[in-house]
């Protein structure tokens, strides 16, 4: 049985000090989410080896020296192996760290651009996500009380024909039933807190 490679922030680091912009990887090649986004904000794309070449004593002593240098890259190469939405890391009084490079967001439906990730449901009906706006205009009625802190990105938002222009640590509230118009001017992040729907009513 074949040994899955593994590329990790390391090998990545490696092509961008020596100008490589591809990274040529056999088939079922574990990337880690923080690799990945590296890769894509320097413009390093990944290809397809045409073979897949056996793995040696050598490979395998370098992937465990990787485990060792990168204290975090077990719990990354789980959090892929089992499809986390991120990796996060917890203490026993219930804190939890979520790594920001790790969070993979989801399409909020298959017409729509905006993407999201549920990171806490569990405060009272209160919900934590993490949204992406790509540029453009979308129309949005809230069923639920929302506050919206704006990570990065402007965006200029219209409710009742009155508009507001926002950008980043600008914090907007909108109250049950908002019919919002936004024009979001650059791609945008938002931390979004929902508030149990039951309020709305």
């Amino acid at each position: 049985m074949k040994m899955k490679k593994l590329i990790c922030i390391t090998d990545i680091q490696q092509l961008i000090e020596t100008k490589q912009e591809k990274c040529m990887i056999p088939e079922q090649t574990i990337i880690t989410p923080a690799a990945r986004d590296l890769a894509e904000e320097h413009h390093i794309k990944f290809e397809l080896e045409t073979f897949t070449p056996s793995v040696g004593t050598g490979e395998f002593a370098l992937l465990i020296k990787k485990l060792y240098a990168e204290p975090r890259l077990l719990q990354e190469l789980m959090a892929v192996l089992e499809n986390q939405p991120y990796v996060v890391e917890s203490e026993d009084s219930g804190f939890k760290l979520i790594r920001g490079n790790t969070i993979r967001y989801d399409k909020v439906n298959p017409n729509s651009a905006e993407e999201k990730q549920v990171l806490f449901d569990s405060f009272n009906g209160t919900k934590m996500e993490l949204v992406k706006l790509p540029k453009g205009t979308v129309t949005t009625v809230f069923t639920s009380e929302e506050i919206h802190f704006t990570i990065e990105g402007n965006l200029t938002t219209t409710i009742n024909q009155k508009s507001f222009d926002s950008q980043k640590g600008d914090v907007h509230y909108y109250p049950c039933n908002s019919r919002v118009t936004r024009n979001v001017k650059e791609n945008t992040h938002l931390l979004v807190i929902k508030i149990e729907k039951e309020r709305c009513l």
